[in-house]
């Protein structure tokens, strides 16, 4: 006996027969080739089948896309016997794949219907809809008897749920599977099927593809659905319905409740400076093209952003996510703890789990230092360690394209086995910004306070902001206009700028030690994120 459950999120409905339900899916799923995302699941519930394993939990959220796929696995185990496929559902009881009632007294007892199953002499895969809602202690022991009373005989017991509630006394006996969401090849083909239904024609070529990378992490059901909304609104299915998307995948986050989602605004235009970092990230974001993928690019799976505080890490993950037109996730680990035994573990797996169902994504964790910050320390309860050990092995483990954006001011202070290699692709240090730097930040800021750059002496302006960070730059500038308004609202002059930097005490100044710490320490451990040419000359 095999016992697979799969996981949905609500009473099921079998007024048509499975047949018609394959219609319902996309058609993309159906008529995928070998190597897919679909195919690879049916293959693996197929192997379990066969291979007679007592206890296997499929979890999904898509109820029609899993029962398409065991209807097609039964087709595809038929070939050499004969088997069928029964479907029991709390409001009809037991039906066949045709949707024809074949035990109607089974309906609201799962009881009765495990021992229909026990008492048919057909060879079948019997499926059960929703059946985490109706653990009892009677159930759970009809279930482990069937393990061992109906083991050598050619059936199989399968449970459909959106949920993985594994109950103790059958845990032993679990194997505990997750069906993906679709893969990009059918988000593109779910991409024509829409466009055809409304009567418009199928985007191509980018636009496609743009609208296909977008809808990854949802589910069949949800793709639809935007994609109709965003039809709906702009008239005519193109890149701009990627907004539709994004809504979608905010209200998940949201509904999850440790991650934010933020909106990133501009791109790497808004960042002055950081070259190298900017064109590491521009290779990398070719990962996420359907060329590349063919080509065999992996997406990338994340950096680590140390160095002086006010240098621009924290905008440049903002940037990121604006520039690869992916949603931004933030990671507050100060939200995750709770006071109860494992809640604070359990927290940061949903977390986790969110920002890997609405991937392509940056999941970016700012001041990385202080997130676990009790680690190793004499007052920690174990819950830094847990959590530690939790985010490591996800670290190491996850295949969803999420990309781990992690800034910090003081990385020194994390243990060696967080920032090794396979974790995050490379640890770059941002540190004081050069001449050339300065002079872009100088004309980025001016240019979003409504003033022209080339009205002003940049390179001078730059010379009196040396040892300056972005940040200490971008506040000269706003006490400038100050100066500049409460002169008469007269323009902003050089000279305002100068006099709100002669009133600043640098980080340079304040913390140059610290700084020339941070220095050492990158020297020899990290990647520069700026070019040589621009290096820092620290103010005295």
């Amino acid at each position: 006996m095999g016992l697979i459950a799969t996981g949905i999120s609500g009473e099921p409905s079998i007024n048509v027969n499975l047949a018609q339900r394959g219609h319902t899916v996309p058609l993309s799923f159906r008529e995928r080739g070998n190597g897919g995302e679909g195919t690879s699941m049916e293959d693996s519930i197929e192997v379990y089948l066969r291979a007679r394993f007592p206890l296997v939990w499929l979890q999904t959220h898509e109820e029609e896309r899993a029962l398409a796929s065991l209807l097609r696995v039964r087709e595809s185990m038929a070939q050499k016997r004969d088997i069928g496929l029964y479907v029991w559902s709390s409001t009809r009881g037991l039906c066949d794949r045709e949707g024809r009632e074949v035990a109607p007294q089974t309906a609201g007892d799962p009881v009765a219907a495990l021992e229909h199953m026990f008492q048919s002499a057909a060879e079948a895969i019997y499926v059960f809809l929703d059946m985490h809602r109706h653990f009892t202690p009677v159930i759970e022991r009809l279930i482990r008897d069937a393990v061992w009373k109906v083991k050598h005989t050619r059936k199989s017991l399968v449970f459909v749920g959106a949920r993985a509630q594994v109950p103790e006394d059958l845990s032993a006996d679990a194997t505990l599977l997750f069906y993906p969401t679709p893969g990009a090849d059918e988000m593109e083909h779910l991409v024509d099927e829409v466009a055809e239904a409304e009567g418009l024609p199928a985007p191509e070529g980018h636009i496609r593809d743009t609208l296909a990378r977008a809808l990854l992490g949802l589910t069949g059901r949800e793709a639809g659905r935007v994609l109709r909304r965003g039809i709906a609104r702009r008239g005519t299915l193109d890149a701009g319905c990627s907004g539709e998307v994004l809504a979608e995948k905010e209200q998940a986050v949201r509904k999850e409740g440790v991650l934010e989602f933020c909106r990133p605004g501009a791109g790497f235009a808004g960042v002055g400076g950081l070259e190298p970092l900017k064109k590491w990230f521009a290779a990398r974001r070719q990962a996420f093209d359907p060329d590349g993928q063919r080509f065999g690019l992996r997406p990338p799976r994340g950096v680590v952003l140390a160095g002086i505080p006010g240098c621009g890490k924290s905008l440049t993950a903002k940037a990121l996510a604006a520039d690869w037109e992916v949603p931004l996730l933030l990671l507050d680990l100060g939200k995750v703890y709770g006071s109860l035994l494992g809640e604070s573990e359990e927290r940061l797996r949903r977390a986790l789990a969110t920002a890997e169902a609405v991937s392509p994504c940056v999941l970016w964790i700012d001041e990385l230092e202080k997130a676990f910050s009790g680690l190793g320390n004499a007052r920690d309860n174990g819950v830094a360690r847990r959590l530690f050990g939790t985010f490591l092995t996800w670290l190491e483990d996850r295949a969803a394209p999420v990309f781990v954006a992690a800034t910090a001011n003081d990385i020194g202070r994390l243990p060696p086995e967080f920032t090794r290699k396979g974790r995050f692709d490379e640890i770059f240090f941002v540190g004081l910004p050069g001449q050339g730097e300065r002079e872009s930040i100088f004309s980025v800021h001016l240019a979003r306070r409504g003033r022209d750059p080339s009205g002003f002496d940049l390179a001078a302006l730059a010379g009196s902001a040396s040892g300056y960070t972005g940040a200490e730059i971008e506040a000269a500038v706003v006490d400038g206009l100050y100066r500049a308004f409460g002169d008469g609202a007269r323009p902003l002059a050089g000279a305002d700028i100068c006099a709100a930097l002669d009133d600043t005490v640098p980080l340079s100044k304040s913390r140059a030690a610290d700084i020339a710490r941070m220095e050492a320490w990158a020297a020899a451990n990290a990647r520069p994120a700026q070019l040589r040419e621009t290096s820092r000359a620290t103010v005295s």
